[in-house]
C-alpha cells in the first residue's frame, strides 16, 4: 500500500495565504476556501474549508466541508485568493477540529 502524500505544508500555506486549493478527494476535483487544519477529536488530519465548486456527496455545490486528509489523492494552489466566510453564530467555524495547526 502507498504511502498517503502528505499535504499538510501546502494546506497550511495557502490557508495563510489565502488562496484557493484544488483538492482530488475520493475521485472528484472539488475547490475549496481553506479556512482550518487540524486534528479531529478522533485523531483525523482534516481540512475545514468552503467549497466553491466540483462533485460531493451533498447536491450543494458550496458550502462547509470537512476533508479527511487520508483520503485526499491531490492538491495544488489556485491563483485565485479569497475573503474568509464569516463566522457562525457560535464565533467559530473551526467545528470537527479540536486541535488546530492553522486557522484563520
Amino acid at each position: 500500500m502507498p504511502a498517503t502524500p502528505d499535504f499538510t505544508p501546502l494546506l497550511a500555506e495557502a490557508l495563510h495565504r489565502r488562496r484557493a486549493v484544488q483538492l482530488l478527494y475520493d475521485g472528484a476535483w472539488r475547490v475549496v476556501h481553506p479556512h482550518a487544519l487540524g486534528r479531529t477529536g478522533k485523531g483525523k488530519l482534516s481540512l475545514l474549508a468552503w467549497q466553491t465548486a466540483g462533485i460531493g456527496r451533498s447536491a450543494e455545490p458550496e458550502g462547509w466541508r470537512l476533508f479527511d486528509l487520508g483520503r485526499v489523492a491531490a492538491a495544488e494552489t489556485l491563483q485565485a485568493s479569497f475573503a474568509p466566510r464569516p463566522q457562525p453564530a457560535s464565533g467559530r467555524w473551526t467545528a470537527g477540529i479540536t486541535e488546530a495547526i492553522a486557522a484563520l
